[in-house]
């Protein structure tokens, strides 16, 4: 349980603690980016990382690489296929823009043809190193795709750390949990929503932008890139915050604070 614990803990340090020090600037993404596009690696996975190096290609066994062409006033989003000879390039022949926003979870990069957008990305690392061997001065972008409101991926990401990796199990009922909560229950309105209906051993207490959420229903209306932190506290660390209520722990989310609040005052304020 310790270990499963580390790694949320871990998650959530990873995901808070880089979209406060990920502030980029458009400079910094001028050069030559590749990335692995093996099987359509780029168009399927959440998390990409690309790389300024000219040595990286050589590391990674696939053909295929999507490039970001990035100098001053200019982008050009690639497809590389290095297996032909000789090796081809495919791209746009429309004018192609790289932006950079600031939302209040984060830099968001926004990739447009002709004023149209094609790909949107939440910054979530740069790291510059120095090595021994040319270009010497290497970096390192790892980004987060944006995801659709039906696809549900933050209820779907906090339904499998309940479910798989605190490894709650409804019918597993705790004696002392159940005194607690029913000696709780006249102190708070709090309701948490359950699997098993007739089963009085509830999930985690789910705290959002410092207010308790009473259905996990709730998080299918936000994004999994506006989500800044999500941390698991044990029953020891979240009691002296939340009382009986937090007798299996507590779930804290911290999202997009303007979004939050338009949709708290219709959903639950």
């Amino acid at each position: 349980m310790k270990k499963q614990l580390l790694y949320i803990l871990t998650f959530a340090c990873f995901i808070s603690t880089l979209n406060l020090n990920a502030q980029i600037k458009r400079t910094d993404l001028d050069g030559d980016w590749q990335t692995n596009n093996k099987d359509s690696l780029y168009y399927k996975t959440d998390s990409i990382e690309f790389h300024l190096d000219i040595n990286h290609w050589i590391n990674i066994e696939t053909c295929d690489i999507v490039n970001w062409r990035t100098e001053k006033g200019s982008f050009k989003f690639i497809e590389t296929y290095l297996c032909t000879e000789p090796g081809r390039e495919r791209w746009s022949t429309v004018k192609e823009k790289l932006l950079i926003k600031k939302r209040d979870y984060g830099q968001v990069i926004q990739l447009k043809r002709n004023g149209e957008l094609f790909d949107q990305l939440k910054v979530i690392e740069l790291t510059e190193s120095r090595v021994d061997r040319y270009p010497f001065d290497i970096k390192r972008l790892t980004v987060l795709r944006f995801d659709q409101l039906d696809d549900q991926k933050l209820y779907n990401y906090v339904d499998s750390l309940v479910y798989k990796v605190l490894k709650y199990r409804p019918e597993e009922i705790d004696s002392t949990a159940i005194n607690l909560i029913t000696e709780g229950a006249a102190a708070t309105t709090a309701k948490i929503t359950i699997r098993d209906g007739n089963n009085s051993n509830p999930k985690p207490l789910l705290v959002v932008n410092g207010h308790v959420v009473e259905h996990y229903e709730f998080l299918k209306l936000f994004l999994f890139v506006e989500a800044t932190t999500i941390q698991y506290l044990t029953k020891e660390q979240a009691t002296m915050l939340y009382g009986t209520r937090a007798v299996n722990g507590v779930i804290v989310i911290q999202l997009s604070n303007s979004k939050f609040k338009k949709i708290w005052k219709k959903y639950g304020g």
